[in-house]
């Protein structure tokens, strides 16, 4: 799940929006912080719905297949 993770945030901005913009679920971009400590931070919220993942998942990894084997089993009960 890293591997994949790493693999998908390391995409260009405009990839990464082909997963859709969280709402709620999806690819999210937001500044943080306060008082100096500010920065961004990037989020990809996927529903437990497998059929909802199985879908995403063809804009997330360039290895579908592989990015839905490598998810914790229990999305998928």
């Amino acid at each position: 799940m890293e591997k994949e993770g790493f693999n998908f945030f390391a995409k260009p901005f405009e990839e990464k929006q082909k997963a859709e913009l969280a709402k709620p679920f999806g690819y999210g971009c937001k500044n943080i912080g306060f008082k100096g400590d500010t920065g961004e931070v990037e989020y990809l919220l996927l529903n437990t719905n497998t059929l909802s993942v199985a879908e995403r998942s063809k804009t997330i990894s360039t290895d579908p297949a592989n990015f839905r084997q490598v998810l914790p089993p229990f999305i998928f009960l």
